[in-house]
């Protein structure tokens, strides 16, 4: 009898840990802190827009995110960040990256390089799809398969290996984004206000005010989040070579035209920061 008691309170303790193991775990960090723990641990990440108020969000927090599959394989091989729009750091984000409906996911490589966004819920099996997509084309997808199997149990914080590929924001074959949606029952995505003249890299590479060019990458890593709460803009990474050795040049904005990137870089420069403005697809 005893016994008997003792087996049912145990699995009365294990069910709400068992049930957590079931949902994506969403890490309590700012975007900054999971793009320097994504540099550290070789590992890609994607982001959910939020807000308390978006149906189609909450519809995804009790399906999508819930779903058993899903789960393992978001948290063995991802972070995963939430980030409501309604707060301070929140609205920041939502202007930087031009955040127009609700929900919004971003996926990124363990660059902080914006690989896609998808702006609608999406089904635990959409989800799960887009994310083996990315994890097998970025560069952990490449290193895992070049990687012996013996190999695996002593690997340390992987370090990105450039030579595969360039960031996909400047792909050496322009290559289609688009992923083709299944119709079904989903709720319709949330639409936000218009968004400011800022674009997103996969809407249009447009031009950039490079301000930097660093020959360490977590340097230049550090640096984006330096630039990210100084400026309201994107700040992104741009890999290439220089007599042989690998460059990290950092771009602050993406603009439509050359004329807006110069105005931007007049603004720098009256806050002391001197710069370059670059057209992106050409860097």
């Amino acid at each position: 009898m005893k016994q008997h008691l003792t087996t049912v309170l145990l699995a009365t303790l294990l069910l709400p840990a068992q049930s957590a193991l079931a949902n994506v775990n969403f890490l309590n960090a700012s975007l900054s802190e999971v793009r320097q723990m994504a540099s550290r641990e070789g590992k890609p990440y994607f982001v959910h827009f939020t807000a308390s108020w978006c149906m189609p969000c909450q519809w995804m927090e009790k399906n999508t995110y819930a779903d058993p599959t899903l789960a393992r394989y978001a948290n063995a091989n991802y972070f995963s960040v939430k980030i409501d729009i309604d707060n301070e750091e929140g609205r920041r984000y939502k202007t930087q990256y031009s955040i127009i409906a609700l929900p919004s996911i971003l996926v990124f490589d363990e660059r902080g390089v914006l690989l896609d966004r998808y702006e609608e819920s999406l089904e635990a099996a959409a989800l799960l799809d887009i994310l083996q997509k990315h994890r097998t084309q970025g560069l952990a997808g490449i290193q895992a398969a070049n990687t012996p199997a013996t190999d695996l149990a002593v690997l340390d914080s992987p370090k990105p290996q450039f030579s595969l590929r360039r960031p996909a924001l400047i792909p050496e074959e322009r290559a289609s984004f688009d992923t083709e949606y299944v119709a079904d029952a989903r709720p319709v995505p949330a639409t936000l206000p218009a968004p400011t003249d800022t674009q997103t890299p996969r809407a249009n590479l447009g031009y950039g005010v490079q301000v930097g060019v660093y020959s360490d990458y977590n340097n230049a890593v550090q640096q984006v989040a330096r630039l990210e709460k100084k400026f309201d803009q994107p700040v992104n990474i741009f890999a290439g070579k220089t007599d042989g050795k690998a460059t990290y040049s950092i771009v602050v904005g993406l603009f439509k035209s050359q004329s807006q990137a110069a105005e931007y870089l007049r603004y720098l420069n009256r806050n002391d920061m001197k710069g370059i403005v670059k057209h992106i697809a050409e860097m």
